[in-house]
């Protein structure tokens, strides 16, 4: 199956610091100028190193383009009240004119992010489950009553509801089995991250087997990657610039990680990468580059230039 989405996620942590806001957002006029489909930034409310707002800057995102679709990759979901999150969901995709991508996750890394917004962070599986149930029919239906283990509403109703009906496409991330349930349940796809392709085949494997549990058709139901990616004149120039990021970034040694889970070095080495990742099932493809910030805008560029055209192809 042929890749149908190609974006590139930028604005999560910073571990190098908060750039200057007019190079994140030419960074942002330059995805969209350059052919790719989708940009999307991701959510923590605390991490290892500063970050925004991914809801905020979305919204900021969606003023200053055009025509690129705009992602969460992914949104914290336990860490907020569902009926908030769909009024935000609801908002964003009429304020973009129908280009909200909902990614979302459970999160549970960072306890400390959890504790801050007293949320116990062994509930946040059943939160998820519960919130996407309550996001899911709130967006798209009127005087809505739940009771659950965590959420209670009576006779709610949303307005506006979004552009996109029934709601926008959501992409659940996660690598446990409970993940790819929920994917299989409310998902267009299940969105791997720091995963094997062996990994994504048996994913796209048990959520098509268990699509038809849930009324779907296993045909409906789609594998992205969010790939880290480093392009380099060679294979260890490529390596030792990802292992120093992605270290800073999540405050812990990446050494023995980025073999098996990122794409590195040349584009003809990063292609073969790629189309392992493609042949597993993946559609949606996320470049999250793994480089130094003053390098950013030279990776967007090569990438369109050397990896875009072969990849449509």
């Amino acid at each position: 199956m042929p890749l149908e989405m190609i974006g590139v996620s930028l604005s999560g942590s910073f571990p190098q610091g908060i750039p200057a806001m007019a190079q994140m957002l030419d960074h942002v006029r330059r995805v969209e100028r350059l052919g790719f489909d989708a940009v999307w930034s991701g959510d923590h409310i605390i991490m290892h190193s500063p970050i925004l707002d991914v809801m905020t800057v979305l919204a900021t995102y969606a003023a200053i383009t055009e025509r690129v679709k705009i992602g969460t990759a992914v949104y914290l979901l336990p860490l907020r009240h569902p009926v908030a999150i769909a009024k935000q969901v609801a908002s964003l995709d009429l304020l973009s004119q129908g280009r909200f991508i909902f990614g979302v996750g459970v999160g549970g890394e960072i306890v400390r992010e959890f504790e801050a917004v007293n949320v116990p962070v062994r509930q946040r599986g059943r939160r998820t489950d519960e919130g996407l149930e309550i996001i899911t029919r709130v967006l798209s239906e009127s005087n809505v009553t739940f009771a659950g283990k965590h959420y209670q509403l009576h006779n709610v109703t949303l307005e506006p509801r979004p552009l996109q009906q029934p709601y926008p496409p959501i992409w659940v991330g996660g690598r446990s089995d409970a993940a790819i349930r929920r994917a299989a349940r409310y998902g267009q796809g299940w969105l791997g991250y720091l995963v094997s392709s062996q990994r994504l085949q048996e994913a796209m494997r048990k959520m098509q087997e268990w699509a038809p549990t849930y009324g779907r058709k296993a045909a409906e139901l789609h594998g992205g990657m969010l790939l880290f990616t480093a392009l380099a004149k060679d294979y260890e120039t490529a390596k030792q610039m990802a292992i120093t990021h992605l270290s800073q970034r999540y405050n812990q040694p990446f050494d023995t990680l980025v073999d098996r889970y990122c794409v590195l070095g040349t584009p003809e080495q990063c292609l073969e990468k790629i189309s392992a990742y493609v042949e597993a099932g993946m559609t949606n493809l996320v470049f999250s580059f793994t480089c130094p910030a003053a390098q950013m805008g030279d990776h967007i560029e090569q990438c369109a230039a050397e990896l875009l055209p072969r990849l449509r192809a």
